[in-house]
């Protein structure tokens, strides 16, 4: 999908995130898990499953971000809680894997 953005965007001279959000709303919800630029690096290009996500959401979020809410969004805490989630880091940013 990178590369399709990429090649969108060069052909019709407008930014890769004017080209994916493009893709997007033209109906190719996996372009949403591409150049995705997070605490100084492009997360890897990701896919979920199609309908589980709305629009302007994403599941790549800093890791500050993802610390302060498992501390006050009460149901992200209960699951901390629980050990239902476990903070992932990779090589890349720093990633969450909730269990269901």
């Amino acid at each position: 999908m990178p590369f399709v953005i990429e090649e969108l965007a060069t052909f019709f001279m407008v930014s890769r995130t004017a080209a994916k959000l493009r893709m997007i709303d033209a109906g190719y919800e996996e372009a949403a898990g591409a150049f995705i630029y997070i605490d100084g690096h492009y997360v890897k290009p990701h896919a979920y499953k199609k309908g589980s996500i709305k629009h302007n959401q994403t599941y790549s979020i800093p890791a500050q971000d993802a610390a302060i809410q498992s501390l006050v969004n009460p149901k992200l805490k209960r699951c901390r809680a629980l050990c239902l989630y476990r903070f992932a880091l990779c090589s890349e940013p720093s990633k969450v894997c909730v269990s269901e």
